[in-house]
């Protein structure tokens, strides 16, 4: 029954990305004159970005029900401590699989990072790195994109953490009035060897990032999805607090509550 249902979800995912792909392309046909293009050049954007979320989605299914089973059997045997891992990791699955186009409270983003930072405490010992949130409850509702903060979390934990130096991860968010209105001002920082050089060359000339010969996309990503998302109003920048020594990224965007969505109109 369960291999039925996979296979399922697997179909619908499949007929779902050729519906978007023929929609993609009936809106390049469509543009008629350059005030078209551009809307319509967004649209395309935000419906491949949807496309390309949607095809790793189709993977996870198995997976899910991969740790379904395993969970089952540890639990059978009293393993409690892999009960635990596969729980937080059945978690992690599901946040990542939900519509990563519907934006999430502060509260609920900061519950998945702190899953994802245990779990990868287990992998690397305590010891290796903390993780501390500096943020005020009352602004735990706002609404903030998925897994945007995530990724820069899970960047410093990947290039940051070693097993030679305790690493101190910090993520800081507080709201700010500007005289165009309220933003987000959201902070995460590491004490790592922070940035090479000629990955801050890359992040500002919008050319391909290499970490160790390996393509890395995840920033770029974040980047377009909030310039889609926000246009000029959001604003982002990397830096080290020393030569060879922390990194931090900055993000500032428009503040977004439970009720208020951000539209095509509010943008500059």
């Amino acid at each position: 029954r369960q291999a039925e249902s996979e296979q399922k979800a697997i179909s619908d995912l499949q007929i779902t990305l050729k519906t978007k792909q023929d929609e993609m392309n009936a809106m390049i046909l469509d543009s008629a004159n350059d005030g078209e293009v551009r809307e319509k050049a967004d649209k395309y954007n935000r419906k491949k970005a949807e496309l390309e979320a949607m095809q790793v989605q189709i993977r996870p299914h198995f997976y899910l029900n991969c740790l379904s089973l395993i969970h089952g059997m540890a639990d059978v045997a009293k393993e409690e401590k892999i009960v635990h891992i596969t729980e937080m990791l059945s978690n992690y699955m599901r946040y990542v699989m939900s519509d990563t186009f519907e934006p999430r409270s502060l509260k609920e983003e900061i519950a998945f990072i702190r899953n994802y930072v245990e779990i990868q405490q287990i992998r690397y010992g305590k010891e290796a790195f903390s993780f501390e949130v500096i943020m005020e409850d009352t602004i735990d509702t706002y609404l903030v994109p998925t897994l945007i903060i995530h990724n820069f979390v899970e960047n410093a934990i990947t290039h940051a953490v070693s097993l030679d130096n305790h690493v101190e991860i910090t993520l800081y968010i507080v709201n700010e009035n500007y005289e165009d209105g309220e933003y987000l001002y959201i902070c995460i920082s590491d004490t790592g060897t922070g940035f090479p050089p000629d990955i801050l060359e890359a992040i500002e000339q919008d050319t391909p990032i290499y970490y160790n010969d390996r393509k890395h996309i995840g920033i770029q990503n974040s980047l377009k999805r909030l310039k889609l998302i926000y246009g000029e109003k959001a604003k982002i920048n990397f830096s080290n607090m020393d030569e060879g020594y922390g990194a931090v990224v900055e993000i500032t965007i428009p503040v977004q509550k439970e009720q208020n969505t951000v539209t095509n109109k509010d943008r500059v």
